[in-house]
Parts: structure tokens; C-alpha cells; sequence
């Protein structure tokens, strides 16, 4: 199951119709083809043939899942009717399998307005490259198959036929919320720039094409999934989420009205936003892409300026400043630094720490013209809550959450900062050990020294970046590993990172043993029962082991052994989810070392979500040659009655599991019952 496309969404379309539209003659929608989409990444490879949803977990959201899937859970059973779509279109016109099968809606009630959220200014490819980019980044790097989106709109306004499979079709672009719904993304991030007026003229003749085409009536609310909306809607009005950007969101209801009045070609009035500041800014230090500039000050953010952490953490923040109008000496004060009460802050000066009021000149000399990263570290108070810094015309928001760190110096040199090489041995190591444990979790099971290598799936863009580039940025805390700049938001792992750069992508994995994979692994939170956790804890380790083995490779030829991605493997966090879920580690904790194995061997063991009342064998999921298939005869599952299939349908059922658990089975019992013949071993 792919928990972020339950549902489905719409509209394709292939040619321009010939519909009356203002200013039409200039607008015109670029097919798949014409704008060159790789076809053959939506087709499943021979190993992932009727297997691309095995490894879905009941929970993937790190944040507040229980929340979320909990709407959804009441949406669907309030409304099943607006959940319902086609029989999916499993193969293309070529017979081969898909790696996302299409299904259609019957009608589409909504037009939702996205953006990419990333920034373009300072971008220089064209925008057939960055429509290209994002495919891969959707269909490959995050294992979808396809684009999520319908289409999508450059910042010169040209609009892309995004999701294959023509009218109806269903997208992946929100949660919940897809069926009878169609997603139009805008490039670039509207809470850092403006969307231009080529893409709000284009955003707006499209909408009007849309309604038009489904009968939609823009001059009346619609009623979905029992919300009264207007049919024209932003991203955040279905979901909690930012998208489509301050700009974008502040601007809808002229969108709306002038799609109504049909004054498509009408310009639109956006706040006033921070400069973004092309790149290749200085001859000493380059800004990366997208990065801001907030004033006139010549400071620009090299980071995200919302920044989550534990209390007691310390935080590297990358400051750009580039010399616009003379030469600056070493220690010329450039900017006053104010912080939240509790907040510390030093400079990196020459490989020590200063403590700093002022942001001042850390080199010899900055010549007019030339540009330097100054570094700033900040310890985070030791209690949950928000603080703020402001370096200059820059500020940095600081959520801290979760155990406090342990108290200790802070590192008197940059040893905390790996450089990092393409195709190179690991670039930090920070493991974890039963005398070292983490301040999240006091109590933890002797590990074992089989270890196992997650590929990381990025949340931005990695193609064209190589090991080393600034962007990615790595420090050392805690015997974690904080990887910045590879995720919208800071992420923390044990074991080590290693970087490579696989097929042009700058790709990082993380080595850890399988213990310490688990406390990480984001399957079951601490929202569901404990029995429950415990049997997916075993579960769950049970398939990582068996595809850690190298006669069952998931991923041949591939320097690793699995995925963060429940699409493809499993949904795995790293030590962001352990902070949260305390829960879960005492059920890994219990569990240490267990798996399933069936006459000696570790089986392969999958799991799902939900089924209408009855679990499905192998065959019925598409899955030949299945190791032992006698396990997985079908079995009564009336904790699901009434729920949709969600996901293959093999195995253990996270209704089932939940159910069984609150009428007081133990863990054991429950994998009895969806696992037969199995014996729960040490391994």
C-alpha cells in the first residue's frame, strides 16, 4: 500500500480541447511525450513485478499519524462512496506491469493549487529540465512510479501533463483526498518567493479548462467529504500543510474570482516576499540554489530557517554573506545577533568556537565582489518549546522536542563536519552501544553484530550533486549522525552515513545493526496497543532479516539492503521516531532478536493495513513462487468488517493485529494466527 495515495485524484490531458477560453491561443498543454517523460520508469522491474506494495506498514506519518489516519478512517466511513474508484489498470498498452496501476474516479468535484516547494530563482536549467527532474524524483527517487501531480506549471507558465493515463486518471497529491480531486503543482517555493505572472495567468486558464471540462460550477461551493469548499482550493484546505505557500495561499480568492468572471488573463497581486539570490553569488564561496536573501545586508539563509531539535541539542547554521559595496577584514562586525533567552551562540573561527553577540568576518579577507559561509553554532535551551535567533536581516525558528540531550562541551574544533566523497567509504561513524545508549532511550537491548545498509530517500532534489557539495550537510551529536540539507527538516540516525552518487544522484545510506534499525523503524506507533507493536516489532524484523540475506536480495547489484520508503521496503525514520514514540522501544526491547522462521528458516513475512474481513493468499496478490505458501491461506479477519483492502491483503493485517490485541491477545497469539506453523526464534 502507498499510504499517501489511498485514494485517487484525476484529470490528465493529453491534447487541448476546444474549449472558449480567454487569452487560449498562448497557452497550451505540453503532452508526456513532447516534454520528454522516461515511460519506462513507471514499469515495474522483474523483482518488483506484483510486489511494489509488500512492505506497507499500518502507519507511515512521523507526524501525529494517529491523527491523521484516524480523519481518514472517519472520511472513509462516513463517505465511502466519494473513496470509490475504478479496478485498476494494472499493465501499459505494452502488456508490461506498472509500478503505480491507474484507477479512475467517476467525477471530479475539486481543483487543488500546489507548489513544488522548490525555489527556482537562481535556477538555470530550463523548464523542460525541471519538469524532467521532478518526474524522476517522483516516479524513482521516491518510488512512486509516476508523477503524483496532474500537471504542472513552470515559472515561465508552460504547463505539463503531469500523471499518466489520460482523464480521470488518479493522481497521488493529497492525503486522503485524491479521489475526485486534481492536482495542479506551480514550481518554485511560495513561502520564499513569488509565483510570477506567467504562472498565475496559465494557473488560471487551466482551472478554467478543468471546470469546464468536468462540469464544474466555480460560481458554487462543492461539498466533499462532508466539508463545503469552494471547488477551487489550496493544498492546505484539505490537509495540515503550508502547500501551496504563503504567496500562493494569499492570492487564491483572486484566482478564484477571476476564473469565475473568466478574466483568466488577469494579473494577480502577490505579497511582497524575500529576494531569492541567484547562484554563483561571489568567487569564494557559491550559493547553493534557492538559498534566501531577507534584506540588504548581503546575508542569505545556506539552511533551513525552521529548525527541529532535542532540548539541550547543538545546532550548525551556514550563513551566506557576500561583500556587495567594500572589503571586509577579518572580525569586522557585519551583523548584531539576538537570541531567545536560553539560546547560546559561538563563530567557528579557525577551527575553535567564539562566543558571539555579533556576526563578524571569520577569514583574513573578503574582497568587494567575494562571498563567504560563516558558521554559527547554537545550543538549543534543555526545555521543549520555540526559540528564535535573528543574525542580521535572517531568522531561525528552533522547535525543540522530545528527551533532552545529554549535557556536555561543545566541540572545540570542526570536528563534527565530514567531507564527504564521491563513491567514499562512510562518512561518519557514530555508533551506537549497549554503554553508550542514546538519551532517548535509557534502556536498550545488547545489540547484535549483524548490521544492515537503508538507503535514504531525500525530500529535495539530489540529481547533479555529488558527494561533498555544501548543501548536504553532516555534523556529529550524541553518537547520532544529523544529516541537514538531504530533508526539508534535520534528521538524526545511528550507526554510520555513507555517501555515493548512483545513477547521477547523490544517494546516502545509513549501516546500523538490525537492532538499532528497528528502534527506527516507523511502522507502529505509540498510538496503537502494545501487544500490537510488539507482533509487528517481530514481524517486521523478520522481513528486514530475511532481505538482508544475500541469497534474497530486494535489491540486486545495489550497495544496499533495503529502503526508508514503505513503498519499497519499510517505513524507517531513524532516531526522529524514537524520540516520540518511547513505546515502541520497549516492544523492540522485548522482542530483541526475534523472528519468524518456518522449518528452520526465516520466512518472508509481509504485512499490511486493512482488508474487507478476510486476509489473501500469495496468488491472489499477484506474487509467484512465494517462499511457503501453506502459511498464507486465507484467514477470517472480522476485526477488519467493513474496511477497504489496504494494501496486498498477505500476511498479518494491522486491523487484525489492533483488534485481536485489544480483546487482550498477546503478540504471540496473534502471529500464531495470521503465521501458522511458525516458530519465534532468537536470531
Amino acid at each position: 500500500m502507498r499510504t499517501s495515495f489511498i485514494v485517487a485524484v484525476l484529470c490528465v490531458l493529453c491534447t487541448v480541447f476546444p474549449v472558449r477560453l480567454q487569452a487560449a491561443s498562448d497557452r497550451r498543454i505540453l503532452t508526456r511525450a513532447e516534454w520528454g517523460a522516461d515511460e519506462s520508469l513507471r514499469v515495474a522491474k522483474p523483482s518488483e513485478a506484483g510486489d511494489t506494495e509488500e512492505e506497507t506498514s499500518t502507519r507511515t506519518s512521523e507526524e501525529a499519524p494517529s491523527v491523521r489516519d484516524k480523519e481518514c478512517e472517519d472520511a472513509y466511513a462516513k463517505y465511502p462512496n466519494e473513496f470509490k474508484a475504478s479496478v485498476p489498470v494494472t499493465k501499459n498498452a505494452q502488456g508490461e506491469d506498472l509500478r503505480w496501476p491507474m484507477t479512475y474516479s467517476s467525477s471530479v468535484r475539486l481543483l487543488v493549487v500546489h507548489h513544488t516547494a522548490i525555489a527556482v530563482a537562481g535556477d538555470k536549467r530550463s523548464g523542460l529540465e525541471k519538469m524532467r527532474a521532478l518526474y524522476q524524483y517522483h516516479a524513482q527517487n521516491r518510488g512512486w512510479g509516476d508523477i503524483g501531480y496532474h500537471y504542472v506549471i513552470d515559472d515561465q507558465g508552460q504547463i505539463y501533463e503531469g500523471r499518466a493515463g489520460g482523464d480521470f486518471v488518479v493522481g497521488g497529491h493529497v492525503y486522503c483526498n485524491n479521489v475526485g480531486t486534481v492536482g495542479i503543482s506551480l514550481m518554485g517555493n511560495f513561502d520564499k518567493e513569488q509565483p510570477t505572472q506567467d504562472q498565475a495567468k496559465s494557473l488560471q486558464w487551466l482551472l478554467q479548462l478543468l471546470a469546464q471540462k468536468y462540469n464544474i460550477n466555480t460560481s458554487r461551493d462543492a461539498v466533499f467529504h462532508g466539508k463545503t469548499l469552494s471547488p477551487i482550493v489550496g493544498h492546505r484546505q484539505l490537509v495540515s500543510t503550508d502547500c501551496p505557500g504563503t504567496a500562493m495561499w494569499s492570492a487564491m480568492d483572486q484566482v478564484r474570482n477571476h476564473v469565475r468572471t473568466g478574466e483568466v488573463a488577469a494579473a494577480v497581486t502577490f505579497p511582497e516576499m524575500e529576494i531569492v539570490l541567484p547562484a554563483g553569488a561571489g568567487n569564494d564561496e557559491e550559493l547553493p540554489k534557492g538559498s534566501i536573501v531577507t534584506g540588504t545586508d548581503g546575508l542569505a539563509s545556506v539552511s533551513e530557517t525552521v529548525i527541529e531539535g532535542r532540548p539541550g541539542a547543538e545546532v550548525s547554521i551556514p550563513v551566506f554573506f557576500r561583500a556587495t559595496t567594500k572589503s571586509y577584514v577579518r572580525n569586522t562586525r557585519i551583523a548584531r545577533i539576538t537570541r531567545s533567552a536560553g539560546l547560546d551562540v559561538w563563530l567557528e573561527k579557525d577551527g575553535t568556537l567564539v562566543p558571539a553577540r555579533d556576526l563578524r568576518i571569520p577569514v583574513p579577507l573578503v574582497k568587494k565582489g567575494e562571498s563567504v559561509i560563516i558558521r554559527v553554532r547554537v545550543k538549543l535551551p534543555m526545555e521543549r518549546g520555540s526559540a528564535a535567533l535573528k543574525i542580521g536581516s535572517l531568522n531561525y525558528t528552533f522547535e525543540m522536542s522530545g528527551r533532552a540531550s545529554r549535557t556536555r562541551q561543545l566541540l572545540n574544533t570542526n570536528q563534527g563536519y565530514s567531507t564527504l566523497r564521491e563513491n567514499s567509504a562512510p562518512i561518519q561513524q557514530t555508533r551506537f552501544s549497549a554503554s553508550s545508549s542514546s538519551p532517548s532511550s535509557p534502556s536498550l537491548p545488547s545489540l547484535p553484530s549483524k548490521s544492515i545498509r537503508i538507503r535514504l530517500t531525500p525530500d529535495l532534489p539530489m540529481n547533479g550533486l555529488v558527494c561533498g557539495d555544501p548543501s548536504v550537510r553532516f555534523t556529529s551529536e550524541n553518537d547520532l549522525v544529523r544529516v541537514q540539507g538531504y530533508f526539508r527538516s534535520i534528521r538524526s540516525y545511528r550507526g554510520k552515513v555513507e555517501c555515493q552518487v548512483i545513477g547521477g544522484e547523490l544517494v546516502l545510506i545509513n549501516e546500523l545493526s538490525v537492532e538499532e534499525y528497528m528502534l527506527g523503524l516507523a511502522e507502529e506507533p505509540d498510538t496503537e496497543p502494545f501487544e500490537k507493536q510488539r507482533a509487528f516489532a517481530i514481524a517486521a524484523r523478520t522481513y528486514a532479516t530475511y532481505y538482508a540475506e544475500p541469497a534474497h536480495r530486494k535489491f540486486p547489484g545495489m550497495p544496499y539492503d533495503g529502503s526508508d520508503s514503505p513503498a519499497t521496503f519499510q517505513a524507517y525514520h531513524g532516531q526522529n521516531f524514537e524520540a516520540r514514540n518511547p513505546q515502541w522501544l520497549k516492544a523492540v526491547h522485548e522482542t530483541e532478536r526475534s523472528v519468524l522462521t518456518y522449518k528452520g528458516q526465516v520466512i518472508r513475512a509481509p504485512y499490511f493495513s486493512t482488508d474487507t474481513g478476510k486476509t489473501r493468499t500469495p496468488d491472489e496478490a499477484g506474487w509467484k513462487d512465494f517462499p511457503f505458501p501453506e502459511i498464507f491461506t486465507p484467514k477470517d479477519d472480522p476485526w477488519c468488517v467493513g474496511m477497504k483492502l489496504a494494501g496486498h491483503g498477505v500476511g498479518m493485517s494491522g486491523c487484525g493485529a489492533g483488534g485481536q490485541a485489544r480483546q487482550g491477545k498477546t503478540a504471540e497469539q496473534i502471529l500464531s494466527y495470521y503465521y501458522p506453523g511458525t516458530v519465534i526464534e532468537k536470531h
